[in-house]
């Protein structure tokens, strides 16, 4: 290796270690958003920094089966103003469907029809953000989760028999910032739709007072 080569290594390591101390304090996660595409917002609370929500505890109780209704990708752009394609936006909708069933259809099947304690669930993401790569880089914003992108999800699963809401939520999600594939402009979009669905997988055993699965879905 040169002597210049050394010399901007070091220079370069010295301003990623300062942007990453920095951006401790920033808030990496996602927006909440109230973007209309739930049904009712009056009931939301919020619930702690990554979560708002209304949830009937009975009502989801009684909930042993998933009708996705509506999937939807609600933003064509980041806010830095990347362009989110429609083959990115197809991507992100199917990997919704597919978080859902390795997280629920072992023990809350996804049905076609409704029927008595069959849930209705409807999704949108309501914001995408990149990772900054630059700090995703450096060890160090790497154990702080500084520079990790994610997701913004607003979702409602209404009984299918009464047609009142068993839980209405807003969630922003970060990606997993230990993962090589970082790199990739959306891949923490669908990092944290996967911890979205695992994070809806619990709350169905809660409500019906279940242990919570230690486990994740993880892409193949």
């Amino acid at each position: 290796m040169s002597t210049r080569r050394r010399v901007v290594y070091r220079v370069t390591g010295a301003a990623l270690a300062g942007i990453a101390v920095a951006s401790v304090g920033c808030a990496s996660r996602p927006a909440q958003t109230r973007s209309g595409f739930l049904s009712n917002y009056e009931d939301v609370r919020r619930i702690n920094d990554a979560e708002s929500g209304y949830v009937d505890k009975e009502l989801l109780a009684s909930i042993t089966s998933i009708r996705i209704v509506e999937t939807r990708v609600l933003v064509d752009k980041t806010p830095d103003g990347t362009v989110i394609s429609p083959d990115q936006v197809a991507l992100i909708e199917t990997h919704i469907k597919e978080s859902l069933a390795k997280s629920l259809a072992s023990d809350y099947p996804i049905v076609e029809s409704d029927g008595p304690g069959v849930g209705r669930l409807r999704v949108a993401v309501t914001e995408v953000k990149k990772p900054t790569v630059i700090l995703n880089l450096h060890p160090a914003s790497k154990l702080t989760g500084a520079g990790t992108g994610g997701a913004t999800i607003e979702s409602e699963v209404v009984d299918a028999t009464s047609g009142r809401p068993a839980a209405i939520l807003i969630e922003s999600r970060k990606g997993n910032q230990f993962e090589i594939d970082t790199l990739s402009e959306f891949d923490d979009a669908l990092d944290a739709v996967e911890e979205w669905a695992a994070q809806w997988r619990q709350r169905l055993d809660v409500a019906r007072g279940i242990a919570p699965q230690s486990n994740k879905p993880s892409r193949d």
